[in-house]
């Protein structure tokens, strides 16, 4: 009976012994499992979004101003050289202190008009000349567009005012369109009647009226301006501000003195705008 109850404390020693060992090995790896204490596992940082919107605008723009531009002859002047534009445009805010924009423009204005004579009398002119050699009154429109690439120098901000001065450079597209009225200078020895009254014998007046279209030109434009943007709201600004814009030279050819002349093309203008910030 003894060795029997010795046999069964040896029986449980062995189990619980056996039980403490894996204890101990389950114990040891998850010990060597654990990060230490001592090094706190690395946060990495938040990534910020980027705005990619902010700073770019859209702009448009009305003005007005003098225009200086040559006569086409002798005879015919400038009759108006005033001149209107307007325009639309964007850009890109670099910084507090510079902007960069492209600018689309229609400028219109500076009718030309004057007399012409000498002029061969059209074919077609009904009722027929009596001579051949007529006089006229001549008209010249030009309209013109530029397209300029600016760059701005902003000089700081002051309760809502910002100064700025900047420069420009493109190019300026120019059609000439015009007409020509023209009276019969009468028979032989009657003289040069007044314009649009002469008449024949059976009261008919000798006029014929002829429409021109000119192909257009290209030339290099440039510009300088300065002015001041007024804050409105926190993404819109009004733009006031004075603009020389030269929009290349003309060439033509004098039709009374034969002459070529030569003569840049020029405005000086107000400009009044918005700017729309897209943030």
């Amino acid at each position: 009976m003894r060795s029997f109850q010795t046999l069964r404390l040896a029986a449980a020693v062995s189990v619980s012994l056996t039980g403490l060992a894996a204890l101990t090995t389950s114990a040891g790896a998850a010990d060597l499992a654990m990060p230490s204490l001592g090094a706190a596992p690395a946060v990495q940082a938040d990534e910020q979004p980027v705005e990619w919107g902010s700073g770019w605008y859209l702009r448009g723009d009305v003005g007005g101003g003098t225009l200086s531009t040559p006569d086409f002859n002798s005879n015919l002047n400038v009759s108006s050289k005033h001149t209107f534009s307007s325009g639309i445009g964007f850009g890109y805010k670099v910084n507090d202190w510079m902007r960069l924009d492209t600018t689309l423009d229609y400028h219109w204005g500076g009718q030309a008009k004057g007399s012409v004579s000498g002029l061969n009398c059209p074919l077609n002119m009904a009722p027929p000349a009596t001579s051949t050699t007529c006089s006229g009154m001549q008209t010249q429109d030009r309209k013109v567009f530029n397209w300029l690439v600016n760059g701005y120098a902003d000089l700081g901000t002051w309760s809502g005012l910002t100064p700025y001065i900047g420069v420009g450079v493109g190019l300026s597209h120019q059609t000439v369109a015009g007409s020509i009225n023209y009276y019969d200078n009468g028979p032989t020895g009657t003289g040069i009647p007044k314009q649009y009254v002469y008449t024949d014998t059976l009261g008919v007046m000798h006029n014929w009226d002829r429409t021109d279209a000119r192909k257009g030109i290209t030339n290099f434009a440039w510009s300088v301006m300065g002015g001041v943007a007024i804050d409105v709201s926190a993404h819109t600004k009004l733009d006031i501000g004075l603009k020389y814009l030269n929009m290349g030279h003309i060439s033509y050819l004098d039709s009374v003195t034969g002459v070529t002349r030569s003569k840049a093309f020029t405005t000086k203008a107000v400009h009044v705008g918005m700017r729309y910030m897209i943030d």
